[in-house]
């Protein structure tokens, strides 16, 4: 083979190399790009399944703490506009229009504490002791109103309330362990009650008999 046909033959040699390695690339980046793709769907879809989770759990917890809203203000209607507008009040008491709103509000920082407890906590195995204690102070809330509204009892009321003041106080310490923010979201709520605890004794003192 004389040296023209050699360098013909050695071209013909690195330029099949080169297509070769040139396709082995093509190929392996292809791979690359491929499973990069599915392991990015993949994550996606976790994503999504995640804030989809989140959502619904959310609104579980608005629908939970406003039930109690409601159970309590079926109670609440009923003496509200009658019995409570014959009760001697302390200083301080505000208008009746007041109570609405601001339970609203507080019931709504409830919820989000309670939610964002769960999420932080990794559901109900890393937050229960603090879920446990925020739905009994939940139930005695509700209570509150039935045993004050419904009963028309400011005494034994005044009994409650002071349970209920308590394991607010055990849901805003427990919260806060797990998370700050879910902890001082309760603080406005635990300020309320303790307002509330206040009328609640004040009106128990001025009525002696305020019982039907």
């Amino acid at each position: 083979m004389d040296d023209r046909s050699r360098s013909h033959f050695g071209a013909l040699t690195v330029g099949a190399t080169s297509s070769k390695s040139d396709a082995v690339l093509a190929n392996t980046l292809f791979v690359s790009r491929s499973s990069h793709r599915r392991h990015s769907n993949r994550t996606h879809s976790k994503d999504g399944r995640l804030s989809r989770n989140l959502l619904v759990a959310l609104a579980a917890f608005v629908a939970l703490t406003f039930s109690a809203a409601g159970i309590g203000s079926t109670f609440t209607a009923r003496s509200v506009r009658t019995w409570y507008l014959t009760l001697r009040k302390p200083a301080g008491n505000p208008p009746a229009s007041y109570f609405g709103p601001v339970w609203t509000a507080l019931y709504f920082l409830m919820a989000v504490a309670a939610w964002n407890v769960w999420r932080v906590g990794d559901g109900w195995a890393g937050a229960s002791p603090a879920i446990t204690i925020f739905l009994i102070q939940l139930a005695l809330n509700a209570a509150w109103s039935a045993i004050f509204f419904g009963m028309r009892s400011p005494g034994l009321a005044l009994v409650e309330i002071i349970l209920l003041w308590a394991a607010i106080l055990a849901s805003v310490i427990l919260f806060w362990r797990i998370s700050t923010f879910s902890g001082a979201l309760l603080v406005p709520y635990l300020s309320w009650v303790t307002y509330a605890a206040y009328l609640n004794a004040g009106i128990w003192r001025l009525n002696p008999q305020p019982d039907p």
